[in-house]
């Protein structure tokens, strides 16, 4: 009988440890979503990454960053901003935003550039389009990326206006900005 006892206060004091324990795990988790929320709160949004960001459209896996290229010193320093854009965007990923960003695995970038259309009227048209691994993003050393390594962590890249196809070969032709691969890889894909 008294080995019984024991066994009765034993199971006792075990149930009793485990509702407290499973108690104190509910609140620490809780306290713990309660803490990310508010430091996502303190973090800047994605969009105030880089000033050339217009708009954002997060249809996930993909989250698509429309940016506008503005006041390019010569049509290849269009696709220097892009690349500052890009580093920028993912230096901002791997310090963390605001953005509910769970579940996006590619970001895709679509530039637009000043041009002059057929009749002569300012407009921004299409420069090009980079589709990026969020991961590599946020993984990435911009310390040690130049501009064209930049461009080059794109998996894919379209051109859009027949306007960009000048800006893209005056910059592969500039040896010392151009990245080989990334002007391979976008000279190798259809316009969208």
């Amino acid at each position: 009988m008294r080995r019984r006892w024991m066994v009765v206060m034993a199971l006792l004091v075990l149930a009793v440890g485990v509702g407290v324990t499973w108690k104190q795990q509910r609140a620490a988790l809780q306290a713990r979503q309660e803490a990310e929320a508010a430091a996502r709160r303190k973090l800047p949004e994605l969009k105030a990454a880089d000033a050339a960001i217009d708009s954002i459209d997060v249809e996930k896996p993909i989250i698509t960053i429309w940016a506008d290229v503005r006041k390019a010193p010569d049509i290849a320093g269009n696709f220097d901003i892009a690349a500052d854009t890009v580093k920028a965007v993912g230096q901002a990923l791997k310090r963390g935003v605001s953005d509910d960003l769970q579940g996006v695995e590619i970001v895709r970038i679509v530039f637009r550039a000043e041009a002059v259309d057929r009749f002569g009227h300012d407009v921004m048209a299409r420069l090009v389009s980079l589709d990026i691994p969020a991961a590599d993003l946020k993984t990435a050393d911009y310390a040690k990326l130049n501009r064209g390594q930049a461009l080059n962590l794109a998996y894919s890249a379209s051109l859009g206006a027949p306007g960009s196809y000048d800006a893209i070969d005056a910059w592969c032709g500039d040896k010392a900005r151009a990245s080989a691969d990334f002007c391979r890889k976008v000279r190798d894909k259809p316009s969208t």
